[in-house]
């Protein structure tokens, strides 16, 4: 054992052996985190990629069924089918604004449309209708 003044070689071997450790660790846990940050840049990147919030998908027909209905009062001349026959009727032959003159002439307030629920329907519709565009 030293006496006071001196320094004992076996504590300080043991000192440099605990800050050798120390480091080993040290080391260790960087690498450990640059491999986390690495996998976590790599998902990152794959996911703005890819769509970001993209739904899932929906079963064969759902989709189309979704599409075709939508939230709320469903349009006068799509559930009026007297009015709407009265339209297909007239639609090749007639003006819009005539269209809407008429269906005034024939239909009380509650069921007349406007000009604009017209052209929404045509454009909705002309598709299916018989008349060529």
């Amino acid at each position: 054992m030293p006496s006071e003044g001196q320094i004992d070689p076996a504590m300080i071997r043991t000192a440099i052996h605990q800050a050798r450790d120390s480091a080993r660790r040290i080391s260790d846990l960087q690498a450990a985190n640059a491999r986390t940050i690495r996998s976590l840049e790599a998902a990152l990147n794959a996911a703005l990629k890819g769509p970001l919030n993209e739904p899932s998908p929906l079963p064969p027909g759902i989709a189309d069924h979704r599409r075709a209905h939508r939230s709320g009062v469903p349009p006068r001349i799509a559930s009026d089918p007297e009015l709407e026959a009265f339209i297909r009727a007239r639609i090749g032959t007639a003006t819009f604004a005539q269209i809407i003159a008429e269906i005034a002439a024939t239909f009380p307030p509650d069921r007349r449309t406007s000009m604009s629920a017209l052209s929404r329907w045509w454009k909705a519709n002309r598709q299916k209708s018989d008349v060529i565009t």
